[in-house]
């Protein structure tokens, strides 16, 4: 099952329920580091170095309303064996324990406790965790003994978290250290008698989450709202949400402050003062001005959404969450319930059948009424540049327009009888095709820019395929022998040896093809092909029948014969093939066709992953200017043999 983004790894708790839970004694908790004081000597016989710190996850932060979290004592005869988390920090905690101290409740460690501590300036992109989830490489931590390393997906929540939400715990920081001013000093100091209001909740508000409607004009940082709204935009990003844009045409201070097209015009651009280049080839189509809120929307919402509201449409959106940004503008996010993760909150509706959609299209008429009287009074060449982007638009449609056809074509292809002993997850998903998936190319949207191509995108398709080929040529070599040796990252004494550990894991590649062509190919036309990845956790899932981890092959027996009972599931008659065309001399090494026209394995439905990695200089010259410093790459995931 895929992990979700922010979600707690498994066998984890949040730290709110395992606070409130009275029959609960330890628990391994996760989250940011929002506090911290420096280590102290505790008083009494222990001798016991202590260390306070707050943690806070995002239950914790619903509940509460802040993100000042619970306080930690963690508990050590050694100050070096204390972790040193600062502020922005995220950590992990396993087996801690609670107890009460003047009335408040704490988490504290116990002789068990251990700890992992992931530096908030190492941590990752999400864009970049298929390279940890192979497992051959892990992100930076601090941790006291090997065996306490991080697993993948404490690895992917670390990643996760400080993508969504390092913004909001930057701001608490400063508004928590932000000095106070007297109003008896606030008239000297040239300030006004009362600050603008930020959005900030009173200090008497009640804690959790507020749910209510709104207008994006009265909305503010860390409140919940539901909205009746048009979807201006929607675009697809390369990680597990869409941005989507949208406009009550009420406005919001605190919101971007999109250019009209005469203040475009006016400022021109960089290095073109007098506006004798083009304007964007893709431009903001309005509403202008601070009108426009910008909503990261996941699935279960962003799958509906995609499939039911198109651009220039109405929608009810309910429990949306108002933050603050990295660029300290308003945004929001609607992601799935922990407690209901299959309820949609996003629905389409017609807003002429309720009070609130009538409003929101009068004031969208006003909105526009006075854009066509100023686009009247406009000069010449700006209708000009309107009329030359309208038919660049019309173009762009028509093209896109094309592209979905032959998209459509492809998924309209009649599938073949398929391998019933092979099953992949999401089976409600659509097939598509290697072709469909090779076409589809992602562009980053900016603003103030043209479209620039992406060199991939993080994106999963199911597809039916056939396996043609498999790499290594001998199942013997589909676990590799990873050594490590320890204490090669440590200091050693004189009478310390380096002792090697062998760590087998799955490794190896399937070449797989469409399993029909499609009716716009052309018969002499080259059925499309990809090589796909099989790293050792997809291996496992694949190969799920086999209970033991990866060995070495060449000296077992037992498991060599249970893989080759799996990948005959696979790919038929394929090894056998494979032989005899080796044994042939008159059948070229790289001619492909010989056994795959002779093969009599049934195709298969399979997910498909696609992902990056990146180059150095050398290898980016071969590969093209596209590549922009990465190769785009294939791997199967969550597909298995029953």
């Amino acid at each position: 099952m895929p992990l979700r983004s922010c979600e707690l790894p498994k066998g984890y708790t949040g730290v709110s329920v395992f606070l409130n839970d009275q029959s609960q004694m330890f628990a391994t908790v996760a989250g940011f580091v929002t506090d911290v004081m420096s280590p102290v000597k505790t008083k009494g016989g222990a001798g016991d170095w202590m260390l306070t710190f707050s943690i806070c996850d995002v239950d914790l932060m619903l509940h509460s309303g802040s993100w000042s979290g619970a306080k930690v004592r963690f508990f050590r005869g050694d100050d070096k064996a204390l972790p040193q988390p600062e502020v922005g920090d995220i950590v992990l905690l396993r087996n801690m324990k609670k107890t009460t101290y003047a009335g408040n409740l704490l988490l504290i460690s116990s002789y068990s406790t251990n700890f992992v501590v992931f530096s908030r300036e190492l941590i990752s992109s999400p864009a970049f965790a298929s390279q940890y989830q192979a497992g051959t490489s892990s992100m930076p931590s601090t941790y006291i003994q090997p065996r306490d390393a991080p697993k993948y997906d404490e690895q992917y929540y670390a990643m996760t978290m400080k993508a969504e939400y390092d913004d909001q715990i930057q701001s608490y920081v400063t508004a928590s250290s932000r000095p106070t001013v007297k109003p008896s000093l606030q008239s000297n100091l040239g300030l006004p008698a009362r600050l603008p209001d930020l959005g900030t909740a009173p200090l008497n508000a009640p804690t959790g989450p507020r749910q209510k409607f709104a207008l994006i004009k009265d909305m503010q940082i860390n409140g919940f709202y539901d909205m009746i709204v048009e979807v201006v935009k929607i675009f697809p990003t390369p990680y597990d949400y869409l941005e989507v844009y949208v406009s009550d045409y009420t406005t919001n201070k605190l919101l971007y402050d999109y250019p009209t097209p005469e203040e475009q015009r006016s400022e021109g651009r960089d290095g073109d003062q007098f506006g004798y280049m083009d304007e964007m080839k893709k431009g903001w189509q309005g509403p202008w001005g601070q009108t426009v809120l910008k909503i990261e929307v996941k699935a279960p919402h962003g799958i509906h959404l995609q499939r039911n509201v198109q651009e220039r449409q109405y929608a009810r959106l309910s429990n949306v969450r108002v933050k603050l940004s990295s660029q300290s503008k308003l945004e929001g996010n609607l992601w799935p319930d922990s407690k209901w993760p299959d309820k949609v909150l996003v629905e389409k509706i017609n807003p002429a059948a309720v009070d609130v959609g009538r409003a929101l299209m009068e004031r969208r008429a006003q909105y526009w009424a006075k854009r066509k009287s100023d686009d009247d009074n406009a000069p010449k060449e700006v209708k000009k540049a309107k009329t030359k982007r309208a038919s660049a638009k019309q173009k762009a449609q028509e093209r896109a327009a094309a592209e979905q056809k032959l998209a459509e074509e492809a998924m309209r292809i009649p599938g073949v009888e398929s391998n019933k002993h092979v099953r992949t997850s999401n089976p409600d998903v659509p097939l598509t095709t290697i072709a469909s998936l090779l076409s589809s190319r992602g562009n980053m949207h900016h603003k103030d820019r043209d479209e620039i191509p992406l060199p991939f995108i993080n994106q999963k398709r199911r597809c039916q395929v056939r396996v043609v080929d498999f790499y290594p040529p001998r199942l013997e070599d589909f676990s590799t022998d990873q050594v490590h040796t320890e204490n090669d990252t440590q200091s050693k004494s004189d009478y310390e040896t380096d002792v090697d550990q062998h760590t087998w894991s799955w490794d190896f590649y399937l070449l797989v093809e469409d399993s029909i062509r499609p009716k716009s190919a052309s018969r002499d036309s080259d059925i499309p092909r990809l090589w796909l990845h099989v790293s050792n956790a997809d291996a496992q899932y694949l190969f799920r029948k086999i209970k033991e981890d990866a060995c070495n092959l060449r000296e077992n027996a037992t498991m060599l014969d249970q893989l080759r009972q799996q990948t005959d599931i696979i790919w038929g008659n394929l090894t056998e093939l494979k032989a005899a065309a080796e044994s042939d001399p008159q059948v070229k090494s790289d001619e492909k066709e010989y056994w795959s026209a002779k093969l009599s394995n049934l195709p298969f439905d399979c997910c498909i992953q696609e992902y990056g990695q990146p180059v150095d200089a050398d290898d980016e010259a071969t590969l093209g200017l596209d590549s922009r410093g990465w190769i785009r790459l294939f791997s199967l995931c969550e597909t298995m043999v029953l």
